[in-house]
């Protein structure tokens, strides 16, 4: 499959996703998914901030029975993603 056919799927899937749901519902998953971007690019801003790699955030899972490796700022905003 080259790069347009793949391109053609996606836009053939997503017609097909939208056919089924009005319109102002639509924005509901849109909204939704930028919020959700906003919230990533915030906590990676952050941890880079404090000095973690890429390497680092990649790593970093929800682990309630070693919370002592994170700070309570990566706990706050970490809560915020994972719940």
């Amino acid at each position: 499959m080259n790069k347009q056919q793949l391109a053609n799927k996606i836009w053939a899937s997503a017609n097909k996703m939208r056919s089924k749901i009005e319109a102002n519902e639509y924005k509901d998953y849109i909204l939704g998914l930028i919020f959700y971007k906003f919230l990533s690019d915030n906590e990676v801003n952050y941890l880079n901030s404090i000095g973690w790699t890429d390497e680092d955030i990649v790593t970093l899972v929800e682990d309630h029975e070693n919370q002592d490796s994170y700070d309570d700022g990566v706990l706050q905003k970490q809560h915020w993603l994972l719940h």
